[in-house]
């Protein structure tokens, strides 16, 4: 049978990442908002198309939440959205060197029907954009063996669930 090897060698020994992550979140109990920061700066040397998802950070990462409690708090309505820079990426050859940001917007809604029995939906990317997720291998032309060569992220999705807690 046959053998398969991988292998990886860091050959320009290490590499300086940078940066700063910031949270704050503040809740009045019928109001809600939270906003979370991330600034990298990092120097990595290239890397082999094949071995595993990208590793090129995009500078900047923030996403924005915030929402309200309506009927005694029972009722809860919020958003999320998700805003992330370009990156430097050598692999993206059609983009000049560059992965494209993206901006995401959720939106979320919960009912407690009574102490420990929730019930919820979510709506993520609900403008429908296409895009390619930090550290998600894009790929980079069709071929036969897999003609899609677009964006990989995932398109609009609505999630329903249930909790309950005895």
């Amino acid at each position: 049978s046959p053998t398969y090897v991988n292998w990886f060698c860091n050959v320009d020994g290490t590499t300086p990442v940078q940066g700063v992550e910031v949270q704050m979140d503040y809740d009045a109990r019928y109001a809600f908002a939270a906003l979370a920061y991330t600034y990298t700066n990092s120097d990595l040397p290239p890397q082999t198309p094949g071995n595993g998802a990208s590793q090129y950070m995009p500078d900047h990462n923030l996403v924005l939440t915030g929402g309200i409690r309506l009927f005694d708090q029972s009722l809860t309505l919020g958003a999320r959205a998700y805003f992330v820079s370009d990156a430097d990426d050598p692999s993206a050859t059609a983009t000049g060197g560059r992965r494209k940001g993206y901006e995401l917007l959720d939106l979320f809604a919960s009912y407690k029907i009574r102490e420990g029995f929730d019930i919820g939906a979510t709506v993520t990317n609900v403008l429908d954009e296409a895009y390619t997720p930090v550290l998600g291998t894009a790929p980079t032309s069709p071929n036969p063996f897999n003609p899609f060569a677009g964006e990989i992220g995932r398109g609009r999705t609505f999630l329903l669930n249930t909790r309950i807690q005895f």
